[in-house]
């Protein structure tokens, strides 16, 4: 069986349209993430300087969007990073199997559109976002700057 796998992170990045990691052009909706087919853990997690979210995607078949046919012993796990200094959202998806560890070439990238990072943004957002980038703003301006040698 000829499977197409996702682009790896590093790789050629430019996705266009009527590739399988693309988004639809047609009514398949169970392709497209909307606020109805995704959900965002609410424990979202400070690393360095951004706020990490995991994102089940309840509703949003990912197998199809990406054209790929996982095994029986893999998954993929959805994160979205939102960075509160520039308000920038980068997301990644990373493909487990079995229960070796994540490498780093299991990781990829899945091109987005507007509508969908925005749902992305509101379930965040509905999780604490806004607290948290606050939290993290006071906790910078409490340290102050880093002084280097």
């Amino acid at each position: 069986m000829n499977e197409t796998k996702p682009t790896p992170v590093g790789q050629a990045a430019g996705i266009t349209a009527g590739q399988p990691n693309s988004p639809p052009a047609g009514p398949d909706r169970t392709t497209m993430i909307t606020r109805d087919s995704i959900h965002v853990d609410p424990e979202l997690v400070i690393i360095d300087d951004f706020i990490n979210a995991h994102i089940e995607m309840t509703g949003f078949d990912i197998e199809k969007r990406l054209g790929i046919t996982l095994g029986a012993d893999e998954s993929i796990n959805f994160y979205a990073n939102y960075y509160p200094d520039t308000r920038r959202l980068s997301h990644y998806l990373q493909l487990s199997r079995g229960d070796r560890l994540p490498r780093e070439n299991d990781l990829y990238k899945l091109d987005l559109s507007d509508s969908e990072k925005q749902a992305i943004l509101d379930l965040m957002e509905e999780a604490g976002l806004s607290g948290i980038a606050r939290t993290m703003n006071e906790t910078a301006e409490e340290e102050g700057p880093v002084i280097g040698i």
